[in-house]
């Protein structure tokens, strides 16, 4: 029920981001969805992702970072380094 929570709200996220230009139209909701959910699930594999060498906090900001200005147009690029200007990641 939670995957299904947090697949609907990313669907959600992407369909109104590419509506106003800010992600890239020739990606699937359901591909970045599905994408970004195993991403979340390979975090709780300790064979990739040891807790005792690197933090979950750092692992999630480089992810969404990445995962971020991934599916970004160039609009999308310069919004968001507006956004996170000024934030520690």
């Amino acid at each position: 029920r939670r995957i299904s929570f947090v697949d609907s709200k990313i669907k959600g996220n992407f369909e109104d981001g590419m509506a106003e230009g800010m992600y890239r139209p020739d990606l699937s909701p359901e591909l970045i969805s599905r994408l970004y959910i195993s991403r979340l699930l390979d975090f709780q594999n300790p064979d990739f992702f040891p807790n005792e060498s690197i933090s979950f906090s750092v692992v999630f900001d480089v992810m969404f970072d990445t995962f971020v200005r991934g599916i970004c147009t160039d609009e999308g690029k310069r919004y968001y380094e507006k956004k996170i200007k000024g934030m520690k990641f």
